[in-house]
């Protein structure tokens, strides 16, 4: 499986967790804020990607 396909199947799964998360715990204001985020990932993945290889990174090396 090449390696964006991956990471697009744990960006879906850390979306869902992360929404329903912040449900749960009653925090719409932090849901919304969310959302709002993931609006910008749907429409320019590319840039999550970048932050997701940079966090990885950091806290492989680090």
């Amino acid at each position: 499986m090449p390696v964006f396909d991956v990471k697009i199947t744990v960006l879906e799964a850390l979306k869902s967790l992360t929404t329903r998360s912040f449900t749960n715990s009653g925090l719409t204001v932090n849901t919304n804020r969310l959302m709002f985020l993931w609006g910008y990932v749907d429409r320019c993945p590319c840039l999550l990607y970048d932050v997701y290889d940079l966090s990885i990174s950091t806290t492989t090396y680090s």
